[in-house]
């Protein structure tokens, strides 16, 4: 398997040692313990995706991007979650995510 670079600014996998998303260069290897980009869903796909992945025994982050604040103003529903796994659990979150549209 070809070496994975991983950004601990973005938190995103990369083929090349160069961030893609922040343009950060020379990235470090990434190991199995380090927290990596999942995915990103919104308000009622979150619910189901944190379900799965619970019943899975796959543990996660889930950061809300808009904040509580903003949240409030706009309604729960506009919500969208960035999730976050640890890498060596990576390939089967990613299963599971795919599922979730």
């Amino acid at each position: 398997m070809a070496e994975k670079y991983y950004c601990v600014k973005c938190y995103k996998i990369f083929d090349s040692d160069q961030c893609d998303n922040c343009g950060k260069k020379k990235l470090k290897t990434v190991n199995g313990d380090d927290i990596v980009y999942l995915t990103t869903k919104n308000f009622v796909m979150s619910g189901i995706l944190d379900d799965l992945l619970t019943k899975e025994e796959i543990n996660f982050l889930k950061k809300g991007q808009k904040g509580a604040g903003l949240s409030a103003t706009l309604g729960i529903l506009s919500e969208e979650y960035n999730y976050y796994v640890v890498y060596s659990n990576l390939e089967k979150a990613l299963e599971i995510a795919d599922m979730v549209v």
